[in-house]
């Protein structure tokens, strides 16, 4: 499931607390296989986004869910339906679903490290990769004024396999 995680790492991250209705952002995530029991997810969003505003210290609890590509699969992909036709549609999929704690972090160097790892895992392999310091210094300190970094202790990972 980490693996899978790795390979498909923009997750919906889904939040809710009392005060709150159920809210889900859209985000890269980096895996840091290296601490907690599970791993450690890390991502930013927007300061203008209102779901951290939407999460409370006293309900911090979040999920994450990782998907692939998937399929319908028609009745008429397998023989057995010429056969004896008890076969009906399906779809086809791969989910991860990641659980744990949410804590927003803002801190400058956090956010400067954390862009600078996502833009080199993503430009890795590219014939010229883009690099944080082809940026104007000014332009990129704006950007991490504009964004909120966040981490999640990963305390649960529930994965589902469904290829026919």
């Amino acid at each position: 499931m980490l693996d899978f995680i790795t390979a498909h790492p923009f997750g919906a991250l889904v939040t809710g607390s009392a005060e709150h209705e159920l809210f889900a952002t859209h985000l890269p995530l980096l895996l840091d296989r290296t601490r907690g029991a599970h791993g450690v997810l890390q991502g930013h969003i927007a300061r203008a986004n209102v779901h951290h505003g939407r999460v409370s210290d006293a309900s911090p609890d979040a999920l994450v869910l990782f998907t692939s590509p998937d399929a319908y699969i028609s009745p008429s992909f397998y023989p057995t339906k010429q056969r004896h036709g008890k076969v009906v549609p399906t779809w086809n999929y791969i989910a991860v679903h990641a659980y744990g704690r949410l804590r927003f972090v803002d801190d400058r160097d956090f956010m400067m490290r954390h862009l600078n790892a996502l833009t080199e895992q993503h430009e890795e392999g590219r014939a010229h990769p883009w690099a944080m310091h082809d940026a104007p210094q000014d332009f990129l300190e704006q950007l991490v004024k504009s964004t909120v970094g966040l981490e999640i202790e990963i305390t649960r990972l529930e994965g589902k396999w469904k290829l026919s």
